[in-house]
């Protein structure tokens, strides 16, 4: 079971990696929406001999419950706690997105829950470090955009006991 549900959350590394090593083909006149934005912002790493996964990765839900403006005070660097949230209504397998002062600035992707929430809640995964990696606010972007871009890189120890 174990192997199963590391493997899945290294497939989940896997693509945010490969979103990474797409935005050095793609050049900047290529856009689609929603898919290629931010791409050297993503991505994953895993050391398999000290048991580290970085993951760097876009916080979801930034449009909604005030967290856009939230948004706007988040500096580069800062320190971001993820809390489980088994309650959400949306995704059991939920973490929450929350700044030092407890403001919430959104969630982790669905895709990134469902791989890690199993190897959280068993043990085998602990959270050592998580920080904005990148921070566009609203005030800052197009006058089109509806929510400020948010990534977060967390570091993450997994164990096999």
């Amino acid at each position: 079971m174990f192997q199963e549900q590391l493997s899945h959350l290294l497939a989940q590394a896997q693509e945010l990696h490969a979103r990474n090593q797409l935005s050095a083909t793609v050049g900047p006149d290529y856009f689609e929406p929603g898919k290629m934005e931010y791409l050297e912002q993503s991505d994953g790493q895993y050391d398999e001999e000290a048991g580290i996964l970085t993951l760097r990765f876009e916080a979801r839900g930034t449009r909604y419950e005030g967290r856009t403006e939230q948004i706007e005070s988040v500096k580069l660097g800062d320190e971001i706690w993820v809390v489980r949230e088994p309650e959400n209504k949306f995704n059991a397998n939920n973490f929450r997105l929350l700044t030092r002062k407890q403001r919430d600035v959104g969630n982790m992707p669905a895709e990134l829950c469902n791989a890690i929430a199993p190897l959280y809640d068993s043990g085998h995964l602990t959270f050592l470090s998580a920080r904005v990696s990148f921070v566009e606010p609203l005030s800052r972007r197009s006058r089109y955009a509806r929510q400020a871009v948010l990534f977060v890189e967390l570091r993450c120890r997994i164990t096999a006991e």
